[in-house]
């Protein structure tokens, strides 16, 4: 009789208590007026078109039962709370949440998919570093005041942040930018103590059975560890071959500057060097054909028995041959007269043989 009593009492629809808002991805806490009884079935199920479907049902004395992504737990004052992680759109419908002997309460849920609720997100950090991670949040929640609340074993602890009278706790801080649509948890001088799931939402109240909820639109998973040898190996690897590089750098800049000035003074010495002189070529071209004195007249440098050279100082182009002739008499021709003067013509008479 006491069981077909407890089950008809399932089966009844409880008042709806809160209509609750989810994204995927995010996560949800329903905070009931529900003690948390002794020797009655805790349960939540899904409400059908026929049957409730059992989704945890326990008679634990423990503190929390987990099944999945759905977990009971009590508060302090023992009263029932359900947490829902990683939403997903078949999530959506009437939930009953109860005890065997107390009115259960019917919540209605509905889950949107929104590009800001991503699902977790993960941060690895090492003890002492300084840390700030940020997250988007739905456009509807602007205004919103926002929390902070870390996910233990057992339960959803109380908001160690939030946006309306806890800005700042010890080493945790949180700021709200409305105009960006972004929240930022900063943590300083991190320790192993603060490795855990942290959960980022809005509080939401219902005016029915003074049902509360909080709806967490990321999940941030802190993973505080001391750096291994191999990755200390890896570190000091990395910043040898940093050094190495910028000593390297430094040298080749310096050297190209001492030969940058270097350079500089041998550039301008060739400049003013000037071009040495062209060794001088003497060629001695021996005249064959008789010339006659009547023809052409023909002036040169001479001096008494020998040769005639023509020479040249300098010459005003590169590349030239300056040369210098000497005619030999031809004894049978005495055509060719010289003036009795120190002259440096002389006239002769080429007569041209047919």
């Amino acid at each position: 009789m006491k069981s077909l009593f407890i089950f008809t009492l399932s089966l009844i629809s409880g008042p709806v208590g809160c209509v609750v808002t989810g994204y995927t991805g995010g996560s949800i806490v329903i905070i009931s007026d529900i003690k948390w009884g002794s020797g009655f079935s805790t349960y939540i199920c899904k409400v059908g078109s026929i049957s409730c479907t059992d989704i945890i049902r326990t008679d634990t004395t423990e503190n929390f039962v987990q099944e999945g992504r759905f977990k009971l737990y009590k508060n302090n004052n023992r009263f029932l709370r359900v947490l829902i992680r990683r939403l997903k759109p078949q999530d959506t419908g009437v939930y009953r949440i109860g005890v065997e002997d107390q009115t259960p309460i019917d919540v209605k849920l509905t889950v949107f998919n929104d590009s800001c609720c991503d699902g977790p997100k993960t941060v690895n950090v090492f003890p002492g570093q300084n840390i700030s991670i940020t997250s988007n949040y739905p456009v509807i929640y602007n205004r919103y005041y926002k929390y902070i609340m870390k996910l233990e074993k057992s339960r959803v602890s109380n908001a160690i942040l939030n946006t309306y009278d806890i800005p700042q706790n010890n080493r945790f801080s949180i700021s709200d930018d409305r105009s960006a649509k972004v929240l930022s948890m900063n943590i300083s001088n991190v320790r192993e103590a603060d490795d855990g799931v942290y959960l980022c939402g809005i509080y939401g109240r219902s005016s029915i059975h003074s049902i509360q909820h909080y709806f967490f639109f990321i999940e941030i998973h802190l993973h505080v560890k001391e750096p291994s040898s191999a990755n200390i190996i890896i570190i000091i690897s990395v910043c040898v071959i940093v050094a190495l590089l910028l000593i390297c750098g430094f040298a080749l800049m310096v050297y190209k500057l001492r030969h940058m000035r270097t350079q500089g003074p041998q550039l301008s010495a060739k400049d003013n060097d000037q071009i040495p002189p062209v060794p001088r070529i003497y060629e001695e071209i021996n005249q064959t054909k008789h010339i006659s004195a009547t023809d052409t007249e023909l002036y040169m440098n001479m001096s008494p028995n020998r040769e005639i050279i023509s020479t040249v100082e300098r010459p005003q182009e590169q590349n030239l041959t300056y040369t210098s002739v000497s005619f030999q008499m031809n004894p049978d021709d005495s055509a060719i007269t010289f003036s009795k003067e120190e002259s440096e013509y002389a006239t002769v008479q080429r007569t041209s043989k047919l």
